[in-house]
């Protein structure tokens, strides 16, 4: 699970590594789903802006999850901006544009805290599954060469996987009956590597 106390520790005291390292991806993709893929190219704008402010404005913070909550609504306001400006620059603003984007919004602050608790599980997930979740994941190899790699058979790569998947539905409390949606989130996981 992301520590985000000790992320915000580190980033008042002027240690950026720890955001940088565990939250930044998280917060482009935030930033990117926002934006939309007409605007996509400001989403490290928008996320530096958003860290610049925080950090500015760092003792202010009473706590962890208020300076994660303003990060995301800086980058939020950013991502308004962004969208108003480019409308009116095209001279197309549409009246249902505002409702529609907060509609998106909404739906890209859940998928963020999804994406955070399915990161969160997977970095909780012991060496030799995460190995597996690498391999097979995001290299993409298939069982036989994670096999081979490992010096495993075939079925015991199946296995591991089996097993990392039920570690992974434990840790975000999905029940067997959940299984569409976690189908959904892995499948979004395997297509952002």
């Amino acid at each position: 699970m992301i520590d985000y106390d000790a992320i915000f520790d580190d980033f008042k005291s002027g240690k950026v590594f720890a955001l940088y390292s565990r939250l930044y991806s998280g917060l482009l993709i935030f930033a990117s789903d926002l934006l939309g893929p007409e605007l996509s190219y400001m989403s490290e704008d928008c996320v530096q802006d958003a860290i610049l402010d925080s950090y500015i404005n760092r003792y202010s913070f009473e706590s962890a999850t208020k300076w994660r909550n303003y990060l995301l609504t800086v980058i939020r306001n950013r991502a308004v901006d962004a969208h108003r400006k480019f409308n009116s620059h095209l001279n197309f603003i549409e009246n249902d544009r505002d409702n529609q984007l907060d509609d998106d919004i909404s739906v890209a602050m859940i998928s963020q805290e999804t994406f955070d608790m399915l990161y969160a599980a997977i970095d909780a997930l012991p060496d030799r599954y995460r190995e597996i979740f690498a391999l097979s994941f995001e290299q993409g190899l298939k069982n036989t060469e994670i096999a081979s790699r490992l010096g495993l058979s075939e079925i015991g790569v199946k296995k591991r996987k089996a097993r990392m998947l039920e570690i992974l539905r434990v840790k975000l409390g999905l029940k067997s009956s959940d299984d569409v949606l976690f189908i959904i989130i892995a499948s979004q996981l395997i297509g952002l590597s």
